[in-house]
């Protein structure tokens, strides 16, 4: 319980900073928060409720799961600072310097409705596909993770590769979205443009009932803060609530219901009637089940594995350095890390994904700690990058990190490295760009 206390300490030193020394959003507060929420929030929250009692949980090796996750930050903090050590301006100037810099960033409009616009029909195309019918984004016959594929696609590849390009399409949508709803007046671009490809950008997400069909919401609200600084802490925090809402509604409804638009607007509704129409505390749900990202459950599963399965170190190297890229499964073939599922160990019939943190821990032991001070590092480069020398290009490597962090708070290691790897793609071409003295064209985006 102990590392529980210290990994809140840590998120408590991140908000004093943002609000007293006006230090603005880093992506190593991100990583601090997500850390906090997956690990740590609902074993503070158990303290209130009188017991933490969940599905996979297995109570002995809590103290395991959590020391793994303290010190997984203290290690990613120590690379942040190695990037940062001799950098004075993220210290100095801070925020304001950050939104001062962010207001002189330029966009062609022209070229970013092209973008929208080929980005938006993708997705709709593609989520036809996805999907087999049309009239099934509204309302599906089939559960979560059910009869997808079986009406269009027979190609078993050709299935991931259109899911995965997808994913990249949409990731790219919401970042820029995001961007431009923010700066929309400096820019002259109406409103509904961003709410429109945002809005298409979230259709997936909701239709699947997923706990992330907040997550746009969410990275609206962390851009907003990126961009127009503190005076937009109280809109972003109410965005963050509702995001968390939504989460919550999307596991909520896949016991009550089929996938669908139709669907989850009805759960939406009908689980906020729920939770007001309990009088009875006995039937209330405990206070840490309102956390959709807690992820101590999985992780005690693979520290048990661990005790009668240790895969190969070296053979689990290979699989981190050959995923270490944003292209599609298919194209370069799957390498195992570790347990990627726990539906063969639990028996049931839908996969439970493992976290990453968790999959990286089952062959490495606490010498996964090590894989989070590289991630650190990376973090910190693009935390002063952004503040040096702004960009869109760089906004989007920022967003793509985050993107990539909370979905490895409950998704496995291949599915946390694309969008990082992908913003990873984009520090470099912002530097080829910055070589090539592009920056002072007036069409550059």
């Amino acid at each position: 319980m102990i590392y529980a206390f210290l990994i809140l300490a840590f998120v408590l030193i991140e908000a004093v900073l943002f609000i007293k020394y006006n230090t603005g959003i880093y992506l190593r507060s991100v990583f601090t928060v997500s850390i906090f929420v997956g690990y740590s929030l609902s074993l503070l929250l158990s303290l209130l409720d009188g017991y933490y009692e969940k599905f996979m949980l297995i109570q002995y090796n809590i103290h395991t799961v959590v020391f793994h996750a303290f010190i997984s930050l203290i290690l990613f903090y120590v690379g942040w600072k190695i990037v940062n050590f001799k950098s004075q301006v993220i210290k100095d100037k801070g925020l304001d310097e950050l939104v001062r810099k962010v207001s002189t960033l330029r966009v062609d409009k022209t070229i970013l409705y092209y973008v929208l616009f080929i980005l938006c029909m993708f997705i709709i195309i593609n989520l036809i596909f996805i999907l087999g019918k049309i009239e099934y984004i509204w309302d599906s016959p089939y559960g979560k993770n059910q009869g997808r594929y079986i009406s269009i696609i027979k190609s078993a590849s050709l299935q991931k590769f259109l899911t995965v390009m997808y994913s990249v399409s949409v990731m790219v949508t919401i970042a820029i979205s995001s961007v431009t709803f923010h700066k929309r007046k400096e820019w002259m671009i109406p409103v509904i443009i961003p709410v429109t490809t945002l809005c298409i950008g979230s259709i997936l997400f909701i239709h699947n009932l997923s706990r992330g069909a907040g997550f746009p919401l969410f990275m609206l609200a962390v851009t907003g803060l990126m961009i127009k600084g503190k005076q937009y802490w109280f809109k972003s925090m109410v965005m963050g609530l509702l995001a968390v809402y939504m989460g919550l509604v999307g596991l909520y409804a896949r016991g009550h219901s089929t996938t669908g638009l139709k669907n989850y607007s009805v759960a939406f509704v009908e689980y906020f009637n729920t939770s007001l129409s309990n009088d009875d505390d006995s039937l209330r749900a405990p206070l840490y089940s309102l956390n959709p990202l807690d992820q101590i459950p999985p992780f005690t599963q693979v520290v048990l594995i661990r005790k009668y399965e240790k895969p190969s170190m070296l053979s689990a190297l290979k699989g981190v350095i050959m995923q270490l890229n944003p292209l599609p499964t298919g194209m370069i073939g799957y390498h195992n890390i570790g347990i990627s599922s726990l539906r063969e160990h639990l028996g049931v019939g839908n996969g439970i994904t493992v976290p990453t943190m968790a999959q990286l821990y089952h062959p490495f032991g606490h010498y996964a700690c090590l894989y989070w001070g590289l991630f650190g590092c990376y973090c910190g480069i693009i935390d002063r990058k952004i503040r040096t020398k702004p960009s869109i290009i760089l906004y989007l490597a920022f967003l793509f990190t985050i993107y990539g962090m909370f979905i490895g708070l409950h998704s496995h290691f291949r599915s946390f490295i694309r969008p990082v790897g992908l913003g990873f793609i984009l520090i470099v071409l912002d530097y080829f760009i910055n070589s090539l003295n592009f920056r002072n064209r007036p069409d550059y985006f």
